[in-house]
């Protein structure tokens, strides 16, 4: 089993996924980690429609603007 699928577990078992957690660090640029992020995400065994969800409509969710943001 490959260590990524932990995140995958982790969805199974009901907890919350959601993007942008990462505040970043020297020579990443916010956005580009972005989107390596959800490939990740897909790679640990989350279906395609689940990462979209994850950030989106999850983030939106956890701030409570689930109205406003999110999709």
């Amino acid at each position: 089993m490959h260590s990524l699928h932990i995140i995958s577990d982790y969805k199974n078992y009901g907890g919350r996924v959601v993007t942008g957690s990462d505040a970043g660090f020297i020579f990443k640029l916010f956005g580009f980690a972005c989107v390596r992020e959800l490939e990740l995400l897909q790679e640990g065994g989350i279906h395609p429609l689940e990462v979209i969800q994850a950030a989106t409509l999850n983030g939106a969710e956890l701030l409570g603007m689930e109205e406003e943001i999110g999709c």
